[in-house]
C-alpha cells in the first residue's frame, strides 16, 4: 500500500486489528486464548492456535521494533498509560477495579502495536521519506 492511500481508515483498521489480537489473546472477561489454553480439553487445537498467535505477535512486534524502536514503544506506552491515569483521576474509569485495569493494559499494548504498524506510513505521508529495509536478518 502506498502512502498516498494511507489515511484515517487505514489507521482505524490497524487499531481494530491490534485490539482484536490483544483481546483475543487475553482479556479479563474470561473468554480469551489464555483462559482456553489452561482449561481442560484437547491439547492439539490449543497448541496450533497458540503457535499462530505467537507468529502474529512475532511479526507485529518485530515490525514495531524496526519502525519505532524501544524509545518509540516506551513513549507510546507512557502516553497511553498517562491518558489512562488522567481518565482515572477525572473519574472516567476506575483503575482500582482489576477488570478495568486489565482492559486498560490490553488497550495500552494494542496502541503500541497499532502505532508501530502505522508510523512508517504516517511518517512517509508527512515528510515524503519512505522507510525501506534491504534485508531482514
Amino acid at each position: 500500500m502506498s502512502s498516498e492511500r494511507f489515511g484515517p481508515a487505514a489507521i482505524f483498521t490497524r487499531v481494530l486489528f491490534s485490539l482484536f489480537i490483544v483481546f483475543a489473546t487475553y482479556n479479563p472477561s474470561g473468554r480469551s486464548y489464555v483462559h482456553w489454553a489452561v482449561a481442560e480439553g484437547a491439547l492439539l487445537p490449543r497448541l496450533i492456535v497458540g503457535l499462530i498467535l505467537l507468529a502474529v505477535y512475532t511479526s507485529l512486534l518485530f515490525a514495531t521494533w524496526e519502525v519505532i524502536g524501544f524509545t518509540g514503544m516506551f513513549l507510546v506506552s507512557a502516553i497511553s498509560a498517562s491518558l489512562a491515569l488522567w481518565f482515572g483521576a477525572i473519574g472516567l474509569i476506575d483503575l482500582s477495579d482489576s477488570g478495568t485495569f486489565g482492559v486498560t493494559v490490553c488497550i495500552v499494548v494494542s496502541m503500541v502495536i497499532a502505532w508501530g504498524m502505522s508510523f512508517a506510513f504516517l511518517f512517509g505521508r508527512l515528510t515524503g521519506i519512505i522507510h525501506t529495509r534491504g534485508s531482514i536478518h
